[in-house]
């Protein structure tokens, strides 16, 4: 991206190499010295670019993620990040709840990222196929071994003590699965024609309360201003969606209303 935008040559290569271990290495210090010493004139690039009306929109969703960052994390609602979660039962959700905040914990413990304790899909499997033994955990040839062998254990005592847990909004009914996927069609939509991520459109946490019947985002801010009028059609049942092969999910207004 750097190089796209500066039209420079791209910095070497050391974003795969273990970061955990110390010291550093001369590589992995030139590259991260690299990517600080771009940032400045990659984000006045990318200000020119953006223009005045979409520089602030980013600027406002800059602090609402660095506001969010800084508030202490609850385990117990990690396993909402997991993009996977909203296709599970409600019994597979309960354990992933249960697993994802143990990883959670266990990532600040060792200070590490959660993926690099037990990363998403591993989590996932193991809710669906719900092992017995550690025979069954090894089951899947794509399970890492390592897993098995450090925390094989504990992920099995994990799924046996998974409690019932109230994780409402939870798309599980035909109808409420409708409204999901709906919603998610109309974020790609809009993706593809305003050119604003889906993932910025409606994230998790938005989601959430849209799928709860809110508006989802307060009056005045920069999604209420480049979306919300469309959103409200969409959930009043006033704009449809229309399969459009260049610009995927495309609104159309129901000229019935």
């Amino acid at each position: 991206v750097v190089g796209e935008v500066l039209d420079d040559a791209s910095p070497p290569t050391a974003g795969l190499s273990d970061w955990s271990r110390r010291p550093l290495g001369a590589l992995q210090l030139e590259y991260a010295a690299g990517d600080v010493a771009a940032l400045p004139p990659l984000a006045a690039a990318l200000a020119r670019r953006t223009g005045p009306q979409r520089l602030a929109w980013a600027q406002e969703e800059s602090l609402s993620r660095l506001t969010r960052a800084l508030v202490p994390t609850d385990p117990l609602e990690a396993w909402r990040r997991i993009p996977a979660a909203w296709v599970l039962t409600t019994a597979e959700r309960q354990a992933l709840c249960h697993l994802a905040a143990w990883r959670e914990v266990e990532a600040e413990r060792r200070n590490l990222k959660p993926w690099g304790v037990v990363s998403d899909a591993v989590l996932v499997d193991i809710v669906r196929r719900d092992p017995r033994d550690l025979g069954d955990l090894a089951g899947n040839r794509l399970m890492p071994k390592g897993v098995v062998k450090r925390h094989g254990e504990r992920l099995l005592e994990l799924l046996r003590e998974t409690p019932e847990r109230d994780l409402a909004p939870l798309a599980d009914t035909p109808r409420r699965k409708a409204r999901q996927h709906l919603l998610r069609a109309w974020a790609h939509g809009a993706e593809s024609r305003l050119g604003i991520a889906a993932g910025l459109v409606l994230p998790l946490h938005v989601l959430d309360r849209v799928l709860t019947g809110s508006r989802g985002w307060p009056s005045g801010t920069w999604r209420d201003e480049a979306l919300g009028e469309e959103l409200d059609a969409l959930l009043r049942g006033e704009l449809g969606l229309v399969l459009d092969l260049e610009a995927g999910a495309a609104p159309t207004r129901d000229t019935n209303s």
